[in-house]
């Protein structure tokens, strides 16, 4: 199933330890779905909406099992959440699109060489829906700070495989307004 809005908030409060969790998981959500539908609307490509929102919507499902009552993010095994999230969407019966979506979502947030215990699979993004919420999220941090291009190539400057990918989609999806965005939702800019 493809969740409807009222579906997604049940399954963020289902998992968030609390409601300062959900809301910031949440918001965090929305916002890089808005970003990801402004940069679909660039593009002359067949993107479904549906599946793409619900997937930016639902991409963090899985990092409410990494924080803690503080709202402090546990580091060390972080870079799991994209598993953890699938594997839950996939447990509510969500659509197998979605959850193949949420899995791929952080390849340009793991680092070349990264040693967590990360099952060995391909997590490169394949579908347009894929790319475009993995793209739109490298511009929204859960601190909640918005991300400008420059910061972004700043740190992946140490990365050639990355920053590779992230040119491509520069060149693929255009940059977004990440100015229009932080005014709109009163947040800071890196």
């Amino acid at each position: 199933m493809i969740p409807t809005e009222t579906e997604i908030i049940k399954l963020h409060k289902k998992y968030a330890k609390s409601e300062t969790h959900f809301k910031r998981m949440f918001v965090h959500g929305e916002i890089v779905a808005l970003i990801a539908a402004s940069l679909a609307g660039k593009i002359d490509k067949d993107v479904d909406l549906s599946v793409l929102r619900s997937s930016c919507l639902l991409h963090d499902v899985g990092a409410y099992m990494f924080m803690d009552e503080a709202r402090k993010i546990d580091k060390s095994y972080y870079q799991l959440h994209p598993m953890v999230g699938s594997k839950i969407l996939e447990e509510e019966g969500v659509d197998k699109r979605i959850c193949r979506i949420v899995i791929e979502h952080q390849l340009l947030a793991l680092p070349e060489g990264y040693s967590a215990p990360i099952p060995e699979k391909n997590y490169l993004p394949k579908s347009i829906e894929s790319r475009l919420l993995n793209y739109a999220d490298r511009y929204h941090s859960k601190v909640p700070v918005f991300n400008s291009v420059a910061f972004l190539r700043s740190k992946l400057k140490d990365y050639q495989r990355q920053s590779k990918i992230f040119e491509a989609w520069v060149d693929e999806f255009g940059l977004p307004d990440v100015n229009e965005f932080a005014k709109k939702f009163n947040q800071g800019i890196r």
